[in-house]
Parts: C-alpha cells; sequence; structure tokens
C-alpha cells in the first residue's frame, strides 16, 4: 500500500527584517503588494487562523465589511498566483498559512524562536545565535508603513515586543558568556545590547567586563564614557553602582585604564543614580534587569 508523501513541495523565504522580501525555493518574488506583505506577516505572527473580517478590518479598516472581504479575496488569489502555489489557504471564514503548500522559512520568527530558546535557559554558542546578534534582529518590517490604523498599531506593537525580547535574550547572553569565559562572544552581544537600548545598564556592565577580559583597557574607558554619557542625555543621571563596580573591576584588572580621570569628569556633569528597584541577584555580580513586557515570551 502507497504512503502519499505531504511534506511541503516549496520552500518559501519570507524575510521582514527590513523592507519585506519573499521568495520561493530561492526564487525571488517581485511583490508591490504591501496590502500582501501586511496579510503575510500578521498570519505569520498568529501562526493560526484568522477570521476573514478581522484581516479586512486590519488591512482596510475604513472600507465597509462587504467592501473588505472583497478586496480579500482578490488579494489573496493574486498574492498566491504570483507565488505560485496556494500559500495563503481558507474557507469561508478564515485564512491562514498552509504549512502542506510550503515550509516558511521566516526571519522573524527564527530571532523569536531563538531568543526564547535563550530565556528557557538552553545553552547557545555564538555560531548558533549568530541572528540575535544580526543589527536588523530586533527591527521588524524597518521603513514599512500600510497607511491603515488598524495595521501600523499592531506593528508598532509587535516591533515593541520584539525588541524587548531580543533586548532581553541579549542581556541573558552576555552575562553567560562572562560566566562560561567567552569575552568575545560577551562583547558581541553586549554592543549589540546597548545599540538596542543605550540605557541598559546590563549591557554597558557587560560590555564593559567582556573588554577588561579581553585587556582591552581603551576599550574599558569608551565602553563606561558613552555608558554615562547615554544616561546623562537621556536621564540626567550618572552611572549605577552596579556599573561603577564593574568598571572599578575591570579597572583593577586593565591598570591602563585611568579610572580617576572619567570619575572627576562625570561628577561635574550629572547627579547621583537614584537606587536600583529591580535586581537580578543570581549571580555574584549583580546585574539590573530591563523591564519587558509579559506577552513577548
Amino acid at each position: 500500500m502507497s504512503t502519499v508523501d505531504s511534506s511541503p513541495s516549496a520552500v518559501i523565504e519570507l524575510r521582514l527584517h527590513g523592507y519585506p522580501s519573499i521568495a520561493v525555493d530561492g526564487r525571488a518574488v517581485p511583490l508591490a503588494l504591501k496590502h500582501a506583505f501586511a496579510l503575510v506577516a500578521r498570519l505569520a505572527e498568529a501562526r493560526a487562523r484568522l477570521s476573514r473580517g478581522s484581516a479586512a478590518a486590519l488591512l482596510w479598516p475604513d472600507a465597509p465589511e462587504a467592501v473588505g472581504r472583497t478586496r480579500l479575496r482578490r488579494l489573496l488569489h493574486e498574492l498566491n498566483r504570483r507565488l505560485g502555489l496556494p500559500f495563503v489557504a481558507g474557507d469561508a471564514d478564515s485564512l491562514w498559512l498552509d504549512a502542506q503548500a510550503a515550509q516558511v522559512d521566516c526571519d522573524w520568527l527564527q530571532v523569536r524562536r531563538l531568543a526564547r530558546r535563550v530565556l528557557r535557559g538552553e545553552a547557545l554558542a555564538a555560531a548558533q545565535a549568530a541572528p540575535l546578534l544580526d543589527r536588523h534582529a530586533e527591527r521588524l518590517l524597518d521603513g514599512f508603513a500600510l497607511g491603515a490604523d488598524a495595521f501600523d498599531e499592531w506593528l508598532d506593537a509587535a516591533r515593541r515586543v520584539l525588541a524587548a525580547l531580543v533586548a532581553r535574550a541579549l542581556q541573558e547572553l552576555a552575562l553567560r558568556w562572562i560566566d562560561d569565559g567567552a569575552p568575545a562572544a560577551a562583547q558581541a552581544a553586549a554592543e549589540r545590547l546597548v545599540r538596542i537600548d543605550p540605557c541598559n545598564e546590563a549591557g554597558h556592565a557587560c560590555l564593559i567586563a567582556a573588554r577588561a577580559e579581553r585587556g582591552d583597557a581603551a576599550g574599558v574607558e569608551t565602553a563606561y564614557f558613552e555608558c554615562a554619557a547615554a544616561l546623562r542625555e537621556e536621564l540626567g543621571i550618572r552611572p549605577s553602582p552596579l556599573v561603577e563596580r564593574a568598571y572599578a573591576a575591570a579597572v583593577a584588572r586593565c591598570p591602563q585604564a585611568d579610572g580617576a580621570v572619567l570619575h572627576r569628569l562625570l561628577a561635574r556633569l550629572a547627579p547621583p543614580h537614584p537606587a536600583p528597584r529591580t535586581l537580578a541577584g543570581r549571580r555574584a555580580t549583580t546585574i539590573m534587569v530591563s523591564p519587558i513586557p509579559t506577552d513577548c515570551c
């Protein structure tokens, strides 16, 4: 008795970290349909069925329901025709991405999965975590806007959640790699973290520690001064005791770093840091943990 192979016959590469693009089996598909990208992104994020009414209201919030549904039918037909396969499937009530029609390789979903693995405590080498360290990792549909309030509000929320998730994962990786004696990897994670959130003191502390472990006295000075400058400009404060302890330890490890000069300069520029409210106590070197939306993991 023969069996039917139900595995997907095509691979769709969906790139959503910059301006969106799509390819089928390595072949780029020109798709100048912003509503199609918006719909596919929403379905990919949901990983479940989306009602036709909700989809139409998301894409054309100002259109009457009947008009929105008609536009949605036309959009689905054109999208699947251009892809050459029934990627977005549907019935009378709902839509979904058909896993039987194509395997989806989506950079956004890959980063999200990796971040959640890190936060679950899974050990990842630097090579495995490379998508999290990419300079576009937290940038969802960068430069893309549909001009429909409902979709743009969803996209704004999704961007905030992704950025918070990536930042939390990078913070965990930087701490873990410092503990594991991998300062180069820790430095890469910390550098990405402070680019996402310039006021993340955990990231700055990890960066200072990682550069000290690598014997980079000039890098220690630069990391501390950039931390102090960011906190002064954004919040009007000096680095917290957590960062100060990391810096003091780094100066002790790298005697070429002249901490006294920087401290005298910074003392004239900003008031003291308020007492930290939230600390992570699982390590001897206590690091402040930045808050993160509860629905991101």
